[in-house]
């Protein structure tokens, strides 16, 4: 059950840092990495706290997850 629960964190936190990056367009390196650092943080505590609406609005309109042996889930 915890390899679930923190596999589950991880294919989401790939996928919010994948997301993160492709909507980025000019920001240098760092600015990215400040921002992903922080909309991370932001997933992780919201996740904790199991407010999925919180977690459903740091997605973008054409945000796509890609979780392992699933369908891709498109949308916030």
């Amino acid at each position: 059950m915890r390899y679930r629960q923190s596999f589950t964190i991880g294919v989401f936190a790939v996928a919010f840092l994948a997301a993160g990056l492709l909507s980025t367009s000019s920001a240098s390196a760092h600015d990215v990495g400040a921002q992903i650092n922080e909309l991370n943080v932001k997933w992780v505590e919201a996740f904790k706290q199991r407010d999925f609406a919180a977690i459903a609005a740091l997605y973008t309109s054409n945000g796509l997850l890609l979780p392992s042996n699933s369908p891709a889930v498109e949308g916030p």
